[in-house]
């Protein structure tokens, strides 16, 4: 291994680094993706390569190995540019996309330190299996991780789990967690906005509601006053009497006054004494 990177240094003109567990991953990853680019096979880490058809014509066939090239050279490179826990965690990758995804998913500080406290471990003589190290993970992770941890514990066999994949199980319910929590803050923010624009309409109908009553009033008011006061011939207003229970003395009539008859008179005719 010492060799082929001395190689490839030599024919990059400097020395290339080495991902190691000194959190260097932003910095190799920048790195790289450089080489990549300069190598023209970056597109194998972005896309990865698509299975070629049964009946794929000769053209097809022939991108495709060009393809499957530059994905081997890739995995060459990485291969050679990480230490020897990295390469423990892609070790059973079968392409470059593969390769990089794993070291993507798996370069945190938490499983980082456990690999390398197993590594110590196991160059004490101690033996440990990747099942006892998820277990014992399981026991440091706080009470948010419960339903997971149950989840993973019945979907599949614990002694043989292996770290990679703990840590991409436990990655990928961090993401739901954040992607509802962003979720929710837009739903409530919605909803204040809702309720905000809601209240200044009731407000406004409220205003409007009492403006309208008010003129309704206003006028039935005047209406009244109208009918309650009307002005005689020397313009002195009178106060409103119902008449309709009113006798008329001179005409015997219902509905004005004597002095306000202009029918004729009629006698009053006594009524016979029983």
């Amino acid at each position: 291994m010492a060799s082929s990177l001395e190689n490839l240094t030599n024919n990059f003109g400097g020395k290339l680094s080495i991902l190691d567990n000194s959190n260097n991953w932003d910095r190799w990853s920048k790195q790289m993706k450089v080489i990549f680019g300069f190598q023209d096979v970056q597109e194998v880490i972005e896309t990865g390569i698509t299975p070629i058809a049964t009946n794929a014509t000769e053209a097809e066939q022939t991108a495709h190995r060009a393809l499957k090239k530059k994905d081997f050279k890739v995995m060459f490179f990485i291969h050679q540019c990480v230490d020897l826990v990295n390469f423990q965690k892609m070790e059973n990758a079968t392409s470059a996309k593969e390769c990089w995804d794993i070291l993507e998913k798996g370069h945190s500080e938490y499983f980082n330190k456990i690999t390398n406290i197993t590594n110590q471990m196991k160059s004490c003589g101690s033996t440990v299996s990747d099942g006892d190290m998820v277990e014992k993970v399981f026991g440091t992770l706080s009470s948010k991780f419960d339903y997971i941890i149950v989840a993973i514990m019945e979907a599949k066999d614990v002694s043989t789990m292996k770290l990679e994949e703990l840590h991409c199980s436990l990655e990928s319910h961090v993401q739901r967690i954040n992607a509802r929590a962003k979720n929710r803050t837009t739903y409530q923010a919605l909803w204040a906005h809702t309720l905000t624009k809601g209240n200044g309409n009731k407000n406004k109908g409220k205003d409007q509601f009492k403006k309208e009553n008010s003129q309704q009033e206003s006028s039935k008011k005047n209406d009244d006053q109208g009918e309650s006061s009307k002005s005689d011939g020397n313009g002195k207003g009178k106060k409103f009497m119902n008449k309709k229970n009113i006798q008329c003395y001179n005409c015997q009539k219902y509905g004005h006054f004597a002095s306000e008859c202009r029918n004729k008179k009629v006698p009053v005719t006594p009524k016979p004494i029983i």
